[in-house]
């Protein structure tokens, strides 16, 4: 907001909006300064393709999504790799499950919140482990500050950039490499729940992170194509 009111001199209203992608498309909302378009292939390959949506720069070099826990867990518990987190469930039970672990899941509405639990059955973490899904990303960083702060381990869903990940107090969970044949299994798996459970998972995709315009906004001020 500051740099498009103070260095462009455009006035600028924020809209919190879970379908930001078709609001971009019919022109209710003009822009959006990060797309996390590798989350929303289908639907930004249409938009784009039939001009409704312009790409106008790249914002991240890059925009890694993972599966974090806290430093002192792994290096306490010598815990490395997603599989790991099977044996160890009960360090990370919450105070409704008895039984199974927590994940704690983006918000519903988002495409990380369907697309990380095709993930986690993928590697049969499903039986010991409870997905929650976050009321909010604000709740989510929240959760994540709390067990930080009380020193309590915490297995949740997470990005970067970021302030909380910058903290290094984090560890990322490794997981099998990421392919492109697998992401397309991961990500149709997410949209029909009969190709559920897969039989491999992958590592989150990595592109640049795009600025996003509705070609409306083009319609009324051209300049902003350039």
């Amino acid at each position: 907001m500051f740099v498009i009111e103070n260095g462009y001199g455009y006035s600028v209203e924020t809209v919190v909006t879970p379908n930001w992608l078709t609001d971009l498309s019919d022109g209710t909302v003009d822009a959006t300064l990060e797309s996390w378009q590798q989350n929303y292939r289908e639907c930004h390959t249409e938009a784009t393709s039939k001009g409704k949506v312009d790409t106008l720069a790249t914002i991240y070099e890059n925009g890694p999504q993972f599966f974090v826990i806290p430093q002192w867990v792994a290096d306490e518990y010598s815990i490395r790799t997603i599989f790991d987190m099977e044996k160890h469930w009960d360090l990370f039970q919450g105070p409704e499950a008895r039984i199974r672990g927590v994940f704690h899941n983006c918000p519903s509405g988002g495409q990380c919140s369907e697309i990380n639990p095709v993930k986690l059955e993928a590697y049969d973490l499903y039986k010991t482990y409870r997905v929650v899904d976050s009321d909010s990303y604000g709740e989510l960083e929240k959760t994540l500050n709390t067990a930080l702060v009380k020193r309590e381990p915490v297995f949740a869903y997470y990005w970067a950039p970021t302030s909380l990940i910058s903290q290094e107090q984090w560890y990322i969970l490794e997981e099998p490499a990421h392919t492109p044949g697998c992401w397309n299994e991961v990500h149709a798996a997410s949209k029909n729940p009969a190709l559920r459970p897969l039989d491999q998972g992958c590592a989150y995709p990595n592109p640049g992170i795009q600025i996003l315009a509705s070609s409306r906004l083009r319609e009324r001020t051209p300049e902003v194509a350039t």
